[in-house]
């Protein structure tokens, strides 16, 4: 697959930039949002030209295995979008290490993309690499108190805190820190942990007992 663009400079030069796909992508995407990352890197490598070696993590393949079936209903043909299913050290470490698989582009923490980066180096292959963050948000003495609780609440607490991009760390300015703390605490003792398919409670489970241990 080509995509050609021919630009005419002053010095009437000739520029012609071409992309050319890679042919297969390696795709290892995590458990916190398993169907939504999954698609974010299938679709833009499929969509290039590329066929795709996709490793969810182990905690969620069903979600994966019924997006098989899904693309199979859809028409995709056989071998564009290929499923792995195994741990990280196994299955996520032969897929980095082949030499066929010129792409990686991975979702996790810091610790596996350092093994990912080592592993790839011999190769010279591209990386994409997605890792966890510290999260910041900052309200200011003339913020409007109401929203700024509720959206830091939801922004802290959303999915049992468990996306990367979930707000960590709070930043208050000093003048209206207690009265910010307290309604932030009010806030969140409202929320309630049950059941996710019931629309009454906000959270579910932790994914683990090893990441209910972690936090």
């Amino acid at each position: 697959v080509y995509i050609g663009v021919v630009l005419l400079t002053d010095q009437f030069f000739l520029i012609l930039s071409v992309c050319v796909c890679v042919c297969v992508a390696g795709l290892i995407s995590p458990w916190n949002l398993p169907l939504y990352l999954l698609t974010w890197k299938i679709a833009p490598a499929v969509a290039t030209g590329n066929t795709v070696v996709a490793k969810p993590s182990e905690m969620t393949s069903v979600t994966a295995w019924m997006m098989c079936k899904l693309l199979e209903e859809a028409g995709f043909p056989p071998g564009v979008v290929n499923m792995v299913f195994g741990t990280g050290p196994r299955a996520g470490d032969a897929l980095v290490g082949h030499p066929d698989v010129p792409l990686v582009s991975f979702t996790g923490s810091t610790a596996t993309a350092q093994r990912i980066t080592e592993r790839s180096a011999p190769f010279c292959k591209k990386l994409s690499l997605e890792l966890g963050g510290k999260n910041p948000a900052i309200v200011f003495s003339d913020a409007d108190l109401d929203q700024a609780v509720t959206t830091t609440v939801r922004s802290s607490f959303s999915n049992q805190g468990e996306i990367c991009l979930c707000t960590s760390r709070i930043y208050v300015e000093r003048s209206i820190y207690p009265e910010f703390l307290k309604r932030f605490v009010a806030a969140a003792r409202k929320w309630k942990t049950g059941a996710p398919s019931d629309p009454d409670n906000n959270n579910g489970a932790l994914v683990s007992r090893e990441h209910l241990e972690k936090v």
